[in-house]
């Protein structure tokens, strides 16, 4: 009898509508759990127990900003609360690129997107974190092989080069932008005839903007803490629209737009100062948001 031979787990991809979604850096397919319900009977020393319901994990992935079109559409829908569902598969291959193991997924909503850290000294490629809640999950053997190919706009994208627009300050002199999550939060709904749930979208939450900047542009940044923090100017009128480009590498060509809208400011401080230190002076400012949009130009 031929020894089995296993296959390797470092290449696999996204199917989304039937069509080759793009290659995954990372996934966690999750996987299948079940209500136990206990009985305590009478004069029995040994407790009974049996799964009613049943419920799916969320599947993860990680991939590049220079994604397939199918992927940006269903994130762009996501921010702009659309609440777009999907049907998808993720494959795995051997090293031959032949499809090994396929799991199939059904009415899927996006509940997690992080938006990747902008840094000016980073070496990384920029990758998206997505986590998605499924209705149905099933498993099978997969065949045929993977037709997928590597877009060259994956190339364009760096984590290195970008620049914001903002009304608060100079930003000429921008570090970072810390990464940023946002959430959709999904009800589930039992019904007694069936074994998995169905999820309705409910609310959305967007996490915090930390910027960190130069200490040498403070004075317009502060002027604006001070209005907003000790002088009560922080109305709505007062929250502003922020916009981060992502530039190609020649640092000109704009290949994506991430946008932040009623942004206002929730803290301003100065990083711990030490004699004799060789670093850089910096400050942070750090704003809420009440809704991003994402307009990427160049996907494959």
């Amino acid at each position: 009898m031929a020894q089995a031979i296993a296959y390797r787990g470092g290449s696999f991809f996204l199917e989304l509508a039937g069509k080759y979604a793009g290659y995954l850096r990372k996934v966690d397919l999750g996987g299948y759990k079940g209500d136990v319900v206990t009985h305590n009977l009478g004069g029995a020393e040994v407790q009974k127990k049996h799964v009613v319901k049943m419920s799916h994990d969320p599947i993860k992935f990680e991939i590049g900003v220079g994604m397939g079109k199918e992927v940006y559409d269903w994130i762009k829908a996501s921010f702009d609360n659309k609440h777009m569902t999907q049907n998808g598969a993720i494959m795995i291959c051997n090293e031959k690129y032949e499809v090994v193991r396929r799991v199939d997924f059904t009415e899927a909503h996006i509940t997690k997107i992080t938006l990747p850290k902008v840094d000016a000294k980073s070496k990384e490629s920029m990758y998206f974190s997505v986590e998605m809640q499924p209705t149905t999950m099933r498993h099978s053997a997969g065949g045929g092989k993977a037709q997928v190919t590597i877009g060259e706009n994956q190339k364009m994208f760096g984590s290195n080069m970008f620049r914001l627009l903002s009304p608060l300050g100079d930003t000429k002199s921008l570090i970072s932008i810390d990464a940023m999550t946002w959430t959709q939060k999904v009800h589930e709904t039992a019904y007694g005839e069936f074994i998995e749930s169905t999820h309705t979208a409910t609310m959305v939450e967007v996490g915090d903007m930390k910027m960190t900047l130069s200490s040498h542009v403070y004075e317009q940044w502060e002027k604006k803490a001070k209005a907003w923090f000790v002088d009560g100017q922080r109305e709505e009128k007062d929250e502003v629209t922020q916009t981060l480009q992502l530039l190609a590498h020649d640092g000109k060509t704009i290949v994506g737009e991430v946008t932040f809208e009623n942004c206002g400011m929730k803290a301003f401080s100065f990083s711990a100062l030490e004699a004799n230190k060789d670093s850089l002076n910096t400050f942070d400012v750090t704003c809420y948001v009440e809704k991003i949009r994402f307009d990427i130009k160049k996907y494959n």
